[in-house]
């Protein structure tokens, strides 16, 4: 099943009880507060993951260079996190979000979060931190298609979901240059490709149980129990 399978299975019960933006729109929004919040609080240490990958002197200038752009992108995600919670709270719900809170959340252990906080850092305090392109490189490719295909497919017009939209199909780009720069390690032969592969393969994982939490996380947004309610 695809990523953008998954999600349509995760968010489909919200159908019987979504309030008034509608089945699929309350869905994709709820999913994408969650989603945002936790990705606000993944790239709060990324800069440092990337500039730990970046100790290898051929990759440092690139890796520098997207540690500084993720310290930009976690700011404009928080501009829309807060965005999006006024939207959601706008709309009359049984309580109002509280996007402190929100971004705030603890984790787990053993929650996808934490899980997939401990593979970054295993392999940033490892002896080849520079697999942490790897892990990084289909994460980035997973949110640069489907947030905006999942926007889309929810048929949701409004500033802010179109911003959102816009904001993580850009980072494709970033996709791109890690794959650039994960090319360039396997021609160094510094790293086998098939720790690459096995990188990349833990990634995907965790990271869609993530996103599958942040589906479920959405769908009960105006339950008390979250936490999230003021």
């Amino acid at each position: 099943m695809s990523t953008v399978e998954l999600i349509a299975v995760e968010v489909e019960p919200a159908a019987n009880t979504a309030p008034r933006d509608g089945a699929r729109a309350t869905a994709a929004r709820g999913f994408l507060i969650q989603l945002v919040a936790r990705e606000v609080a993944l790239l709060d240490r990324g800069a440092s993951w990337l500039r730990a990958a970046g100790r290898l002197e051929t990759l440092s200038d690139a890796c520098e260079r997207l540690a500084s752009h993720s310290e930009v992108l976690r700011e404009q995600l928080i501009v829309l996190e807060h965005h999006l919670v006024a939207r959601w709270n706008q709309l009359d719900r049984r309580g109002r979000l509280d996007v402190a809170a929100l971004l705030d959340q603890p984790s787990p252990p053993g929650s996808p979060f934490a899980e997939l906080v401990e593979l970054h850092e295993r392999h940033v305090s490892g002896p080849t931190p520079w697999l942490e392109l790897a892990v990084l490189r289909p994460i980035e490719q997973m949110l640069a298609g489907m947030v905006p295909l999942a926007i889309d497919v929810a048929a949701v017009d409004d500033s802010d979901m179109t911003a959102a939209a816009r904001l993580f199909g850009a980072r494709e780009q970033r996709a791109r240059e890690l794959g650039q720069l994960l090319a360039r390690l396997e021609r160094s032969e510094l790293v086998a490709v098939a720790e690459l592969a096995e990188a990349e393969e833990q990634a995907i994982s965790i990271f869609t149980k993530l996103l599958s939490e942040c589906a479920r996380v959405g769908r009960e947004l105006d339950c008390w129990r979250h936490g999230f309610i003021r």
